[in-house]
């Protein structure tokens, strides 16, 4: 009889952690972003997520990805000239695969526990869902840092001064510390 019980705790115990990840509960803790990221404000309603409306908006893409967990973006920097412009993203879930990182190509650096790199497969004109070749963006940097419940990506599109890539690393890891 104990044997029994404790046979099926094992088996109820293995299911949850093999579980996939669609299978296991949602995390609606909210996400935290920042006013300030990098240095740079927030760009307001350009590329806030709360602030998207429409069946085709990237607010429709990303809560598919996110499969229910919770998530928010933004955009910071200055949309006049000289333009600045960071994209974050925060989910808490793993992201591998989903959101930019299907944009990510070799090589990947690392600077601590982030990923980052500056060869990037943009899709081509007309073909929203198909990433084109790897090229190298010198002045483009993707970061990001995943586990099994958060993601934080960070793409540097516009950088005039400094290095897209210290600086898109170092707001991933300030919107990571944030989410604990």
């Amino acid at each position: 009889m104990v044997a029994a019980v404790v046979g099926a705790l094992l088996l109820v115990v293995a299911a949850a952690v093999l579980a996939p990840r669609a299978l296991r509960p949602h995390d609606t803790r909210p996400v935290v972003l920042p006013d300030v990221l990098a240095g740079y404000p927030v760009i307001s309603g350009a590329g806030d997520f709360s602030a998207e409306r429409g069946p085709t908006s990237r607010r429709e893409a990303v809560r598919d990805d996110a499969g229910g967990n919770a998530y928010d973006g933004r955009a910071y920097g200055q949309a006049t000239l000289p333009m600045r412009r960071l994209h974050a993203m925060v989910v808490r879930t793993d992201a591998t695969g989903a959101f930019d990182l299907h944009l990510t190509a070799e090589p990947i650096s690392h600077v601590g526990d982030v990923a980052c790199t500056q060869t990037l497969r943009f899709p081509a004109l007309g073909h929203p869902g198909t990433p084109g070749p790897p090229a190298l963006h010198p002045g483009k940097a993707l970061c990001w840092r995943t586990s099994e419940h958060l993601s934080v990506v960070v793409f540097a599109l516009i950088v005039p001064e400094g290095d897209p890539l210290e600086r898109a690393a170092t707001a991933v890891d300030d919107l990571w510390a944030l989410q604990h």
